[in-house]
This record gives C-alpha cells, structure tokens and sequence, in this order.
C-alpha cells in the first residue's frame, strides 16, 4: 500500500503539474543554515559541463530517485543545471553532484546529499512491543552479496545468541549461511538488531532506530539524508569492531542492562523523530538546492 500511494501521488502531481512550489524563506534558510551546510559543503562557485535541467530527468528510469527529484527540485526547473548520480554512490565525484549517498571521511563536498530513493530508505515502524518484552538475542537478515556481510555471517551465525541468515538469492550457485526471510514485525521480536552497511548504507538503520529494540552495529562508513555520520557511538546505537571480534563480549556487557538499553532506545528515538515530517524534508532539501544553485557561475 505504501509503495502504491507513493507512486500513485507522484504520477498524479506530474500529469496534473502540481507539485508543490514552495521555496523556502530567507528566515528558513538562516534557522537551517547548519543542516543546509552539512548537506551541501560547497563554499565556492563551480562551473557544470554536460549538465541537465529537470525536464531531462527520464521519470521511467531510476524512478525512485527521478521522482524525488521531481518533488525537490521542481520550483527551480526553468533555471537550475545540475549533476545527478543515481545508486549506491560510495566515491566522491568530481564534480559537484546531487546523490542519495556519500562517503562519510575525507573530503566529500562534490556529494551534495537529498533525500533520494526515499520511498526505499525511509521507513520506520510504530513497535507496540516494550524492549523488556522482547527476546533476548541479536537477528540479522540481509542480502550478503558483500564480503563484510559474509565475514560476519563465517565468525557469527552459529553464536547460540545470534540469529542471523542470508536472504541473497541465485538460480546458478548454492547461498552460503542461508536462512528464510524474516519480516521486520518478526524482527522486531528481539532486543537487539543488527544493522550492516551493504553497497552503501544500511537500508534498515532508520527503522530499527525508530523501534524498541537497540541498534547494533560497527561504525558506519557512508550517509545519506539521515546523516549517519551525525550518530554517536553507545549513545543512538550500540558500536562493534568492524571485525566483529567484539560482539559477544559486548552483547554479554548490554543483554543485563535494561536501563542503558532503555536510554540508546530514547536517543535512537528522538534522532528519528527529526526525520518523520515529509513537509520538513521536502523544505530542507530545497534550500539545499537552492544553495547548490546560487554557487553555479
């Protein structure tokens, strides 16, 4: 039903040509002038070679994207040129760009982050289940089409606390540690959940934050719209090694301690909360276009 509304509202603003045009004030872009910033770190004007306009946006290709630019950037379609990059986008460009996602060290102001593909990355769950109600353990279920993914699954997956599987798919070769799907309602079952980064970032950090069961994870290394490089370390979720060396040891530390459970739990909450107003994202990420076009010479 979700997917159907999205699209079915996208295809009837574009038909009709009535997507809202709202541009943001000048009082708006000062009161959100740190989050504009950190989405677009571009300081200096550029020059576009090959750029395009948004009627050179193909809306039956990259339709998760197409149709979040469409939302975004359609008050500026006569006069805004830009670069677009569409996917898992895990390198810095060499120009400056619009893309779902970016590396989050080193210098990455050519990736000027939206909230793209939107429909796929933000979901988020109303969990009626309290966190000392849930099962003790970790579940993981994911694609591991990624040797992290499988190195986790070759050092975890027989751990008697751990409940992790596979859920790749091949006609050809058999899938190493496979296990059936779980449903996130399934997975919200268990106190803790893991959440691994794949091609980029991971798909199910929103929704797990937004539950009551606690995150965990290594450190992340890409961000998107939800800025992941802005999450603290034990305090939105709980952090392994990337080796994942650590994570009985940590387990054992958390499973006895409700109240530090209960805390990670509040501030994954409330981290989140700021990501629920679809008006607020559509305002935001135009100013952030807006700054992208005023540095175009």
């Amino acid at each position: 039903m979700r997917k159907l509304t999205y699209y079915t509202n996208f295809w009837l603003k574009y038909l009709t040509k009535s997507f809202d045009v709202k541009i943001p004030s000048e009082n708006y872009l000062k009161k959100y002038k740190t989050d504009i910033d950190y989405y677009c770190k571009i300081n200096n004007p550029f020059k576009l070679q090959d750029s395009i306009k948004l009627k050179d946006v193909n809306v039956l290709k990259n339709s998760g994207y197409s149709y979040d630019l469409y939302n975004i950037l359609y008050p500026f379609k006569e006069n805004l040129k830009f670069k677009f990059i569409a996917g898992d986008v895990t390198t810095v460009p060499p120009y400056p760009a619009f893309v779902k996602s970016r590396p989050i060290q080193g210098d990455n102001q050519n990736s000027v982050l939206l909230p793209l593909d939107s429909n796929r990355h933000f979901r988020f769950v109303k969990d009626k289940i309290g966190f000392p109600d849930k099962k003790n353990g970790i579940v993981w279920r994911g694609a591991a089409y990624q040797e992290h993914r499988l190195r986790f699954l070759e050092k975890c997956s027989k751990m008697d606390f751990i409940d992790a599987g596979n859920t790749a798919k091949s006609k050809s070769e058999e899938i190493p540690f496979a296990k059936p799907r779980l449903s996130i309602k399934d997975q919200l079952n268990y106190k803790f959940i893991l959440s691994l980064e794949g091609n980029d970032v991971a798909t199910n950090l929103k929704w797990i934050m937004s539950s009551n069961s606690v995150c965990i994870m290594p450190r992340p290394k890409f961000e998107t719209w939800f800025k992941e490089g802005k999450l603290i370390p034990n305090y939105h979720f709980i952090e392994i090694k990337d080796d994942f060396s650590d994570i009985e040891e940590i387990y054992n530390i958390y499973k006895h301690n409700d109240d530090l459970c209960n805390q990670i739990i509040n501030n994954a909450n409330e981290y989140v909360s700021k990501f629920l107003c679809s008006k607020d994202i559509l305002y935001l990420s135009r100013s952030v276009s807006l700054k992208y076009l005023n540095f175009i010479k």
